[in-house]
């Protein structure tokens, strides 16, 4: 396999598929594709998860194999990584490829990662015919910029759905920040009423300092979420 810093495609997979992938993986070398699979590229000392992420920031093209064993906890980390960095910022998304091992459907795809669906998969029936294999070699020929943009298109609606979502977080949050401020009017006006009870007012005091505390908690939830929204907007593609 290649250098860490020059290849063309990365190899997402799960570790029971690594024989199938690695197969693969010789044969897109052979056809002067430069591949990056996670054997032999670490050190002794490297600090796996930091340098895989590290290689994935390097990452234009990435070929996600889809086997009869369904996603591994890596290549699940690995697509969500990739994913949550394209929609949170202006970054371009990398050029995902999804691709059918033997045996495997596109039904072994967890819900979370359904927006994969929507990209055209690349069905490998047999990972040693050589003709196969050339429906993988096809994708650094065809056009790039097309399929890029389609997967740019799924990924803005993904977006703009998880928008939605946050703005109705906002809203149970401004719910609740607004009902305790209510409580803590209520608490203020007791405490009016009963000046002269020194006991009902620590005990007064601590209500109201405890609904501050939680209304706070909130506000800063309300914060959050409005920056959050804010940064996916700005990457929207134009």
């Amino acid at each position: 396999m290649t250098e860490q810093k020059e290849f063309d495609v990365f190899l997402s997979h799960n570790s029971r598929d690594k024989d199938s992938v690695r197969i693969i993986g010789e044969k897109l070398e052979k056809g002067g594709v430069i591949t990056w699979l996670d054997e032999g590229q670490f050190k002794g000392g490297d600090h796996w998860p930091g340098k895989l992420y590290e290689i994935l920031d390097k990452t234009d093209t990435v070929f996600f194999f889809l086997g009869i064993n369904g996603v591994g906890p890596w290549q699940d980390a690995e697509i969500d990584y990739l994913h949550n960095r394209y929609i949170s910022s202006r970054r371009q998304s990398p050029r995902i490829v999804p691709i059918l091992l033997p045996g495997a459907s596109i039904d072994n795809l967890p819900s979370k990662l359904n927006y994969l669906k929507e990209i055209q998969f690349v069905a490998i029936d047999n990972v040693d015919s050589d003709d196969e294999i050339s429906k993988l070699l096809q994708v650094f020929t065809n056009n790039s910029q097309k399929q890029s943009s389609y997967y740019v298109n799924t990924l803005d609606e993904f977006k703009k759905k998880k928008i939605e979502r946050l703005k109705r977080d906002i809203t149970l949050a401004e719910k609740q920040s607004n009902e305790l401020a209510e409580e803590i009017e209520a608490i203020v006006e007791e405490m009016n009423e009963n000046r002269g009870d020194a006991v009902r007012q620590r005990n007064l005091n601590k209500k109201k300092k405890r609904a501050e505390e939680d209304r706070n908690q909130y506000d800063q939830e309300i914060e959050r979420l409005q920056a959050e929204i804010y940064k996916i907007i700005s990457s929207l593609s134009l």
